[in-house]
């Protein structure tokens, strides 16, 4: 079934365009807009983009992250292995193994990126002004991945470390090709206790924001997408339902965490991504929150957010936010 929870529909227009133009490629620039203003407090202030928005919307993007490699790895082993992997930290990723990721939907988020004081937050504005924040706290809810430390044979073991080794490499470090495996990944996975046990939240996190970090002059015609991008997909998911629909993901069942609830059957154009995310009743969720389920989670109950550095003028998003993820506990 289509996600459920959707505050719009689709228009036939963009509906029948999916099905008559799927996989058909052609350039479309998105509207300039310089700058979005909006009321804080007192006053109006100005909020840029962090891009500009004459950025073609079609250009050549490409993912680095490989999910494939987490079924040769899992092939690779043999039954008590792969019960181990999927026991491990990154055993989670074996249910998106086969999820597409859409490197075009993360390069029209990427392009409504804005500037802001807390660099350790992405937020994104959309044509209706409303503003959207993937933080660490989304991305932890969306991939389980543990944010911070809690207080068979030969062959086999090192088969099974050497693939532990390459899913962080090629699924959630994935940076260009032919770089040198990190050495630090293979002294922590010597030890897979302490491998299991590190926070790898806060280290994929930081590589998949870095990606939207860095400068852009010298990239407007081919660049790739580091880190994990299908957790920026997945987010999008929940917090813009008309993207879900878009995509026809299907919201399967609640299950935890939430990347491995999702599943998609269309990679729309660049073209009909735009006309979502540029409308002006748009529907988005400012931030996402935890449910009574997730909340008995470690990963969320690890989480430390007293040290999250205040923006003075986005933050006035969530404190005037009264959308929480209740629509999404209700779905059948």
């Amino acid at each position: 079934m289509i996600a459920q929870g959707c505050t719009s529909t689709l228009t036939p227009s963009i509906e029948e365009k999916l099905i008559k133009n799927h996989g058909k490629a052609k350039k479309y620039v998105a509207d300039p807009i310089d700058l979005i203003r909006y009321d804080v407090s007192n006053g109006v202030s100005r909020m840029e983009y962090f891009v500009d928005r004459n950025f073609v919307t079609e250009s050549k993007v490409s993912s680095r992250s490989t999910l494939m490699k987490i079924d040769a790895v899992y092939d690779a082993l043999d039954d008590e292995h792969k019960e181990l992997f999927l026991n491990s930290c990154f055993g989670k990723l074996y249910t998106v193994r086969s999820m597409q990721i859409s490197p075009k939907l993360i390069h029209n988020l990427l392009i409504r990126r804005v500037h802001l004081e807390n660099m350790d937050e992405l937020w994104f504005c959309l044509r209706n002004e409303q503003a959207a924040r993937f933080s660490f706290f989304e991305f932890t809810l969306v991939t389980s991945f543990k944010p911070a430390f809690d207080n068979e044979e030969e062959d086999m073991d090192e088969k099974y470390k050497l693939g532990l080794a390459c899913i962080y490499e090629s699924v959630l470090r994935a940076k260009e090709l032919n770089t040198k495996i990190d050495g630090h990944i293979l002294d922590l996975v010597d030890n897979l206790d302490l491998f299991n046990e590190y926070p790898w939240g806060r280290k994929i996190y930081d590589l998949t924001r870095h990606a939207f970090m860095r400068s852009w002059e010298d990239q407007k015609e081919r660049y790739s997408l580091w880190g994990f991008p299908l957790a920026v997909q997945v987010w999008a998911f929940e917090a813009i339902p008309r993207i879900a629909h878009l995509f026809y993901a299907q919201l399967q069942e609640r299950r935890l965490p939430r990347m491995s609830s999702w599943n998609l059957h269309l990679t729309p154009e660049s073209r009909d991504i735009t006309e979502v995310l540029d409308d002006p009743q748009l529907h988005v969720r400012c931030t996402l929150h935890a449910s009574p389920d997730e909340r008995e989670e470690e990963y969320v109950r690890l989480f430390v957010t007293s040290s999250r550095r205040e923006d003075p003028i986005l933050d006035a998003y969530l404190h005037e936010d009264g959308t929480d993820d209740a629509a999404r506990d209700e779905q059948p």
